[in-house]
C-alpha cells in the first residue's frame, strides 16, 4: 500500500497539474451572458435556446427518443469500432456512394464519443499505432487543439474547415 501511504495528502496528486488553457467556445458562451445587449446572438456551441435560454426538448426529438427505446433489442455493448452499418453510412456520407476508397478496402471508420472526445481517442490510437503521427486540425473556431496538444502527437493546422 505504498500508493497509498504517498497521496495521504490528496492535493499533492494534483499539484503538478497545469490549468488548461481556456476553451475558445465555450468562451463565447461566457462572453454572451455578460452581454446586456437585447440583439445579441449566442455563438457558442450549436444548441437551439428558446428566447428564456432554455434548451428546450423538441417534439420530434422526444418521439425518435421513445422509438428508440421501444425498438431496442439489447442493451449490450456496441463492437469496438462501433455500429457496421452506421460506419458504412458515414463513409458513403463523407466519401459519397461510389466511392473507389472505400470500396477498395482502405476507408477506416470507427464510431466513438463526440465531438473533442472522438479526436482524442482518434489520436491516442494513432499516437500508440504510429508513433510520431500529424493530425491536421481546422483553426476555424475550434477548441480541438487545445484537447489534442495534451497528447504527444505533431499537430499541423489548416484554415480550412
Amino acid at each position: 500500500m505504498v500508493a497509498q501511504a504517498q497521496l495521504a495528502d490528496s492535493s499533492a496528486l494534483f499539484e503538478l497539474v497545469q490549468t488548461a488553457l481556456p476553451d475558445p467556445i465555450l468562451g463565447l458562451t461566457e462572453a454572451f451572458i455578460k452581454d446586456t445587449r437585447s440583439e445579441k446572438v449566442n455563438l457558442g456551441v450549436g444548441v437551439y435556446q428558446n428566447g428564456s435560454g432554455n434548451v428546450p426538448l423538441l417534439e420530434s426529438v422526444h418521439k425518435a427518443e421513445s422509438k428508440l427505446v421501444a425498438d431496442a433489442e439489447s442493451k449490450s455493448y456496441l463492437p469496438i469500432d462501433g455500429l457496421p452499418e452506421y460506419n458504412r453510412l458515414v463513409q458513403q456520407l463523407l466519401l459519397g456512394a461510389d466511392s473507389l476508397v472505400a470500396a477498395a478496402g482502405c476507408a477506416v471508420t470507427i464510431q466513438a464519443v463526440g465531438g473533442t472526445g472522438a479526436l482524442k481517442v482518434g489520436a491516442d490510437f494513432l499516437r500508440s499505432v504510429c508513433g510520431a503521427a500529424v493530425i491536421w486540425i481546422s483553426t476555424r473556431g475550434s477548441s480541438f487543439g487545445n484537447i489534442l496538444t495534451t497528447i504527444r502527437t505533431h499537430i499541423r493546422s489548416t484554415s480550412r474547415p
